[in-house]
């Protein structure tokens, strides 16, 4: 993922957009990650959609996006909506403190290690031998100004709606496995101040390419967790993006990785989720 993540935004619906982040560019594709504070379950259908383990994953590509998505002019649109609502006092008591300083909206807090935001999340990721050796990647965040946020592998947006009570967890965490295959891991909670059971969604633009196609399928993991994987194919580079959700005490995880050939990058994303425990 080195030359592909940008993350374009970090915005809830305009009203409640306070400020958004994102990292520098590399090269022509870029990620938009779309907080989405609107009830979903209002959209109309026209791409595809799959539920797995309480989740219902839908995927668009090129012009068949939804209305409220359409003006973004992204490529490939994903939204993931579950089952759980978590209630904010499960969430550690500093998280709980930052956020109710900042008000309505959301912020970005950076973190190193996937330890430290195990901390500060009060969660605990399930164990993954291949994610916990992993190397952390350093990713420069910028605000809408361009100017650095911050510079680290890992980061937890907290956003509050407009009575400034906790409403989205989102964390993201880069990082390098052994075998040298970049890896971009994100958990995500919708707590009972949300309107929606949406936990976030992401739009990619491919900056003058388009999707070719898109896979998904439903698989069941070694430990016996289901969930949902999406390979994209592209035309700037004919590669392909895969990426896998899955659902744990109120948290979505998702990872996303990529390669050039399909079967091999989606038997490499199975070999990760396989490694939960």
């Amino acid at each position: 993922m080195e030359n592909k993540i940008r993350e374009a935004m970090c915005h809830l619906d305009a009203d409640l957009v306070q400020e958004a982040a994102q990292p520098v560019a590399q090269k022509k594709h870029k990620f938009r990650t779309l907080l989405v504070a609107a009830c979903l379950t209002a959209l109309c259908i026209v791409g595809v959609a799959a539920a797995s383990g309480g989740l219902l994953v839908q995927f668009y590509h090129n012009g068949n996006l939804p209305d409220h998505i359409a003006a973004e002019k992204v490529d490939a649109y994903y939204n993931v909506a579950g089952n759980d609502k978590v209630t904010p006092d499960g969430f550690s008591e500093e998280l709980l403190a930052l956020a109710a300083e900042q008000g309505p909206g959301s912020k970005v807090y950076p973190f190193e290690t996937l330890e430290e935001m195990e901390i500060f999340l009060g969660y605990t990721f399930p164990e993954n031998a291949i994610l916990r050796d992993a190397r952390p990647v350093s990713v420069k965040m910028t605000d809408q100004n361009n100017e650095v946020i911050h510079d680290s592998p890992g980061s937890v947006l907290l956003h509050n709606d407009k009575e400034g009570r906790l409403a989205v967890v989102k964390a993201d965490y880069y990082c390098q496995t052994q075998s040298g295959k970049r890896v971009f891991l994100t958990a995500a909670a919708a707590t009972v101040n949300s309107p929606s059971g949406s936990v976030g969604s992401m739009g990619v633009d491919y900056e003058g390419g388009e999707v070719l196609q898109q896979k998904a399928e439903i698989y069941l993991t070694a430990s016996g967790r289901e969930c949902t994987i999406v390979s994209t194919q592209n035309s700037l580079t004919e590669g392909w993006d895969v990426y896998s959700w899955i659902e744990q005490d109120g948290f979505v995880l998702s990872l996303s990785l990529d390669g050039h050939d399909e079967s091999v990058a989606r038997a490499e994303m199975k070999q990760i989720l396989d490694a939960f425990r």
